[in-house]
Order: structure tokens, then sequence, then C-alpha cells
């Protein structure tokens, strides 16, 4: 079972006049790393603001996240919380890693 898993998540804003995400499907499993990158206005941060319902833009929003199996909406914020700052703490380490003098094309080789 993936860890993180999210189903066909299509996400528009109110104002917008086409979806931020269609269709987006993606698993994570346990372990494992992945990175999120694109460019600007491509939908990365509306994506990861989903993970987090506090951060959760307004918006029409169809498709699944899950977490071990369980709905993100069903599970109470404070424990999605924990994991999620757990989890960011690792990115930043690794990001410092990956890109020590700045952020870098993703394209790049």
């Amino acid at each position: 079972m993936a860890h993180f898993r999210i189903e066909d998540l299509t996400f528009q804003y109110p104002t917008a006049a086409a979806p931020s995400l269609n269709g987006v499907s993606l698993s994570i499993e346990k372990g494992s790393y992945a990175v999120l990158c694109g460019q600007s206005g491509s939908g990365k941060t509306t994506l990861l603001r989903h993970l987090k319902s506090v951060l959760t833009p307004h918006g029409k929003r169809s498709g699944k996240i899950l977490l071990e199996g369980t709905d993100l909406a069903q599970i109470p914020a404070a424990e999605t919380e924990l994991f999620l700052q757990l989890h960011a703490k690792i990115f930043d380490t690794i990001s410092e890693e990956v890109y020590p003098l700045g952020e870098k094309d993703c394209n790049e080789t």
C-alpha cells in the first residue's frame, strides 16, 4: 500500500478559467523520496496545499488524497500536521543538499 496516494485530483480556483490541477495521480511509497518540480504556475504549491487541510485552497475539487489508505479528510488535523512537519524538515535538509547554490531549472541534468 502506498504511504501517500493521490487519485485523479482536479482543482480549480473560483475565479480561474481552467483547472490548476487536472487529473493528478501519484503514489509515494513509505521510505521513498519524491521531487515535485515544474515551471512557475504549474500547480506545485496548489498540489502541496491540498496535503494540509488548513492550507487547502477554496475552489472546486474532485479526486482523493489518501494517507496510508485513509482519506486525508477523515484524519484529524493535528495528526496530519505532525506528519507534515516531520517530513518538511527532511525535505528542507534534502533540498539544501540537492540545490546548495540555490534553485535551478528542474529540467537541467
